[in-house]
């Protein structure tokens, strides 16, 4: 977490959606530039993994964000003040089975969105359209949770180093700073 020495320990097929499940601007919650992560080849090994660490920094255990989601909080996953043992752990972990160890997990996934930065720019524009037709012709209770939704997005990409902002077409880009005039 950002704003204290707590972080989380978990596996996940698809981290980024995990990470969204607990926080709607879970970039600006987590630390993306101090996570990390071990790629396995199943879940099984992921599972064993956690398990270990879990066991290993058991007494650094602590309670739950407040911020985190109720149904994507999880329980004795959350630890404080171990950091750099754990980061210790897992190169040691990395090292031991052969598994890549991703660090920082900014980079991973910038890494992992970085080849469908054109299918994400059509996907922003075409999101755009709807949301300008939604704004001028529907309720703004139904538009505005999908317009913060896709800043969000904007946002957390951005946060990762993607250039997708830069890359939107002019209109997305004003709606994006400035909102519908």
């Amino acid at each position: 977490c950002r704003e204290h020495d707590t972080l989380k320990i978990g596996y996940a097929r698809d981290p980024w959606i995990r990470m969204r499940a607990f926080h709607p601007r879970f970039h600006t919650f987590f630390d993306l530039k101090r996570g990390a992560l071990i790629e396995t080849d199943h879940v099984k090994e992921a599972r064993a993994i956690e398990r270990q660490l879990k066991l290993k920094f058991a007494a650094a255990g602590d309670e739950v964000p407040l911020q985190v989601r109720e149904r994507a909080r999880g329980k004795f996953e959350w630890f404080r003040g171990i950091h750099s043992q754990l980061m210790d752990e897992l190169l040691a972990i990395s090292n031991q089975l052969g598994y890549p160890m991703h660090a920082p997990l900014s980079n991973w996934l910038r890494e992992q969105w970085l080849p469908q930065l054109d299918h994400l720019v059509g996907w922003c524009r075409h999101e755009h359209e709807q949301i300008e037709a939604w704004h001028f012709n529907a309720d703004p209770k139904l538009v505005e949770p999908r317009s913060r939704t896709f800043r969000n997005l904007i946002d957390a990409w951005e946060s990762i180093g993607l250039p997708i902002n830069e890359r939107l077409p002019k209109n997305v880009q004003h709606w994006y700073w400035h909102g519908f005039d």
